[in-house]
C-alpha cells in the first residue's frame, strides 16, 4: 500500500482551522472509529462515514459523507477497495480541514466515525481503518477503534485488511 502522505506531517495540536486561524489546542480529542452497532457512551458524537445510516438510530447522530466510499464499495475486494478509496475519496479532502470539521460537528464530544462493519468477530476489514491510516500518516493523529485500543491504530488498526497493513 502506498502512503497517504500528501503533505508534510503536522501535529494535530498546531494545525490551521478552516478560517486559517492557528489552533494550538493539545486537548482536542482525536476521533475514534466504531460500528453503528456499537453501544457508545454519551461522550461520543456518532458521525456517519458510511454510504447509509443504520435503521433505528437514536436522534442526534451526525453525517460526514465526504469520508464515505464510492458506489463501488460492495462490488470490489479489499485491495481494489483500498486503491479506489485512496485514489477517488481521500485526494479530494484535506486531512487538517477534515479533522477540524469533525471536531466542530462533535461539539465538545469525541467524534466517533461510524460504518456498518461490526467489531470483531465480523468482517476483518472496513474503510474506517483506512481513515485511521490517513489521519496518522498525514497529521500524526492516532485514531483507534473503540474497545480495541490495544490493537493499535493507523497501520495497526484492527479493521485494516491484512494485504494493506
Amino acid at each position: 500500500m502506498q502512503g497517504f502522505r500528501s503533505q508534510p506531517a503536522r501535529a494535530y495540536s498546531t494545525i490551521l482551522s478552516v478560517d486559517n486561524t492557528c489552533l494550538v489546542e493539545p486537548s482536542l480529542p482525536a476521533p475514534v472509529t466504531s460500528s453503528w452497532s456499537a453501544k457508545l457512551p454519551d461522550k461520543y458524537c456518532r458521525i456517519e462515514i458510511s454510504r447509509g445510516t443504520r435503521r433505528c438510530q437514536p436522534d442526534g447522530y451526525k453525517m460526514y459523507r465526504l469520508l464515505a466510499p464510492g458506489p463501488w464499495f460492495r462490488s470490489v475486494g479489499p485491495d481494489e477497495f483500498q486503491r479506489r478509496y485512496q485514489d477517488e475519496v481521500l485526494p479530494h479532502l484535506d486531512p487538517a480541514k477534515t479533522f477540524i470539521e469533525l471536531t466542530t460537528i462533535a461539539a465538545g464530544r469525541i467524534a466517533a466515525l461510524l460504518c456498518f462493519e461490526p467489531p470483531e468477530p465480523g468482517p476483518l476489514w472496513c474503510h474506517r481503518a483506512l481513515v485511521s491510516v490517513w489521519f496518522q500518516e498525514c497529521l500524526e493523529l492516532n485514531v483507534f477503534e473503540v474497545g480495541q485500543e490495544c490493537s493499535g491504530c493507523g497501520r495497526r488498526h484492527p479493521k485494516l485488511p491484512q494485504s494493506v497493513a
